[in-house]
């Protein structure tokens, strides 16, 4: 009798174990990633009210040993519309005038509001692909593939990394979609 009870006990314990493994949920898509993401940056922008900060542009040219660095401060209002300031410019002078400068130009152009729809990170202007999870900065975030849909020198070509609890933008990497001058002929950047 008690070989009997111990069977029904594992095959108990087996079946308990089985019900555990279909009931966990599985992981989001990219898509699925992506529209949580944007659902909570805009309650994050209406909350508030903007933010200010500084950004470095760097240039770097290796065939001719070259650089430019630009540092700006950046404010952006409640409605996403940014306001740039350079504050240093250091390096390649025409650097500067032919690739940092309009760069610049083309993300204050591209915060606009009624352009800021068409290149927003979402389903419409890129197509998605989940990557991995991974850890930056200590938190756990979703590592996504992001494909433009046209060539547009405000899209990029790259990743985006959106943190799994709160689903923030962490981090973007990649090139434009579409090359922003005819100086340079790769982008990469960080942000």
């Amino acid at each position: 009798m008690r070989v009997h009870l111990i069977f029904v006990t594992i095959l108990i314990g087996a079946g308990a174990s089985e019900c555990t493994l279909h009931t966990q949920t599985p992981p989001p898509t990219a898509d699925e990633v992506v529209a949580t993401m944007r659902i909570r940056d805009g309650a994050r922008e209406t909350a508030s009210g903007g933010y200010t900060g500084r950004r470095e542009y760097v240039l770097e040219n290796h065939r001719f040993n070259k650089r430019a660095e630009m540092l700006v401060g950046i404010a952006c209002d409640r409605n996403g519309e940014k306001r740039f300031e350079v504050i240093s410019e250091d390096g390649w002078k025409s650097a500067d005038k032919r690739v940092l400068r309009p760069m610049v130009e083309t993300e204050l152009d591209s915060s606009r509001p009624q352009i800021r729809a068409k290149n927003r990170i979402n389903s419409e202007n890129y197509s998605f692909r989940m990557i991995q999870t991974s850890p930056i900065e200590g938190r756990m975030s979703y590592v996504i593939e992001a494909v433009p849909k046209r060539e547009d020198k405000s899209l990029f070509r790259g990743r985006i990394w959106v943190d799994t609890e709160d689903y923030a933008l962490a981090r973007v990497e990649g090139a434009p979609a579409k090359n922003p001058s005819f100086w340079t002929k790769s982008v990469h950047f960080v942000q």
